[in-house]
């Protein structure tokens, strides 16, 4: 059961409110993030202020698996295209997450394993390290 929230962040699933992303230039601040340049989030108490940081933080991690998502897509393309000019039937793609905290999360996901991609009877092991 909803209710409205008077102290600390808003979470949408418990309290009533309006996404907390709606009266910020979400553009502009990611544009910001970025350019690793400084903002500030000034408004009343009870605003949604840290709401807001943490939707943000939310859209920025989102759009950064999407990176990475696409950035393994791409590996396995070009590894497939060069296993194809060797005539080799498997290959293996390592990427390496350099991101802060990746080290954890692999542990936590299991994410030494190998998963294979196939195509045109070729294998690609893709390895997260």
């Amino acid at each position: 059961m909803r209710f409205f929230n008077v102290a600390g962040p808003v979470r949408p699933d418990d309290h009533y409110a309006i996404p907390p992303l709606e009266r910020v230039e979400v553009d502009g601040l990611l544009g910001l993030i970025r350019a690793k340049q400084y903002f500030v989030l000034h408004a009343p108490q009870q605003t949604a202020k840290t709401s807001a940081l943490i939707a943000l933080r939310g859209r920025i991690r989102s759009s950064t698996s999407e990176v990475i998502a696409g950035t393994v897509e791409r590996g396995v393309e070009q590894t497939l295209g060069y296993m194809a000019k060797c005539g080799a039937e498997e290959g293996h793609l390592a990427v390496i997450d350099r991101r802060a905290g990746a080290e954890k999360r692999r542990d936590g996901e299991g994410g030494g394993d190998g998963s294979e991609r196939r195509q045109d009877g070729r294998g690609v092991m893709v390895w997260t390290l």
